[in-house]
């Protein structure tokens, strides 16, 4: 397509806490989970989940080796303002702890954990082996957190809860539209906004850095209209309805976007426009937001570029109607 957008991603990177080793844990109680947070805040139409409306996770612990076997794949769910599983377990003195936690949608496949032969992970080391995340609309969203910890030798008093931060794993997406045009007459609608995204993916979590790879397929994200289909006036700038979720990509990935644009000047539709634009160069990672802004001006709102009014002046000569005499005047 003709050079139609500008597409600007702007990222606002997650904040990331360093893992927690914790070392003071005491009496052989029950092992509890607590104090569960995600790095995220949302707004509305936004699917993350955040620290306020997680509701489950599941947890893979072992200790000292592969084979100390504490959770395997126990769901944990929030009841109020509490966390609860089904198989107790107690905490041992003297032993070292790796645990692992994902938290998403699980049905349909959507998250297929491959855990390998051997999924501990060292203290530095972060890693539950590999999954396969199929995206299905922008709305299930994936996210991993760890926790290592060293019993006493001896434990002499109630033991701290498990503390799960989670970090996301997907990449979030919104559009921002700006009118481009300088009339206090003319607005602009921007409607059906979607992108289409990769729709499979494999992570490794066995390694430091999260990396997504082996892309397949693709899937169409439903981002609504901008601003729910209100006129924006001159100067104006609105974004998407809907905030939705992707997985993450190297900047080799081309991404197809597709919207209608209205112009109109007063109460009165002028021009409508179905627009598609290919988005590549840009790298989305893990944890991140994104803002794809452009602008609506008279280059772009059509396929073919709209020309200015323009005025040209030219005034008559006053032509001579002779002269006229005045009867009866005194003069």
């Amino acid at each position: 397509m003709k050079k139609l957008f500008t597409i600007l991603a702007v990222a606002a990177a997650m904040v990331s806490c360093a893992k927690e080793d914790v070392v003071s844990v005491q009496e052989p109680a029950q092992i509890a989970f607590d104090g569960v947070f995600v790095e995220n805040a949302t707004r509305a139409n936004d699917p993350s989940t955040t620290t306020n409306n997680i509701e489950n996770f599941y947890v893979w612990a072992v200790m000292d080796t592969e084979l100390g076997i504490v959770f395997d794949d126990e769901e944990v769910k929030r009841n109020g303002s509490q966390w609860s599983y089904m198989q107790t377990q107690y905490w041992a003195p003297g032993h070292d702890y790796y645990f692992s936690a994902i938290a998403g949608d699980r049905s349909n496949d959507q998250i297929v954990l491959d855990l390998g032969a051997e999924h501990k992970k060292g203290m530095a080391v972060a890693g539950l082996g590999t999954a396969t995340f199929t995206n299905v609309n922008g709305t299930n969203d994936f996210l991993y957190a760890e926790y290592n910890t060293t019993t006493p030798a001896e434990i002499t008093s109630k033991p701290a809860a498990v503390k799960f931060t989670f970090d996301h794993l997907l990449s979030k997406v919104k559009f921002t539209f700006e009118n481009g045009f300088y009339n206090d007459n003319n607005t602009v609608v921007v409607k059906n906004i979607k992108m289409v995204v990769p729709q499979t993916a494999n992570i490794d979590l066995t390694q430091n850095t999260y990396a997504w790879t082996g892309h397949e397929g693709t899937t169409t994200l439903s981002m609504g209209h901008m601003a729910n289909g209100a006129k924006l006036a001159m100067a104006q700038s609105a974004s998407s309805d809907n905030e939705r979720l992707t997985i993450p990509a190297g900047a080799a990935q081309e991404y197809i976007v597709t919207f209608d644009v209205e112009l109109w000047m007063g109460e009165v539709l002028a021009t409508t426009s179905s627009k598609t634009i290919k988005i590549s160069g840009v790298e989305l990672l893990p944890g991140r937001a994104y803002n794809f802004k452009a602008e609506i001006n008279h280059q772009n709102v059509d396929e073919n570029p709209l020309f200015e009014i323009e005025f040209e002046v030219e005034v008559n000569e006053w032509v001579n109607a002779g002269d006229v005499a005045l009867e009866g005047a005194n003069v």
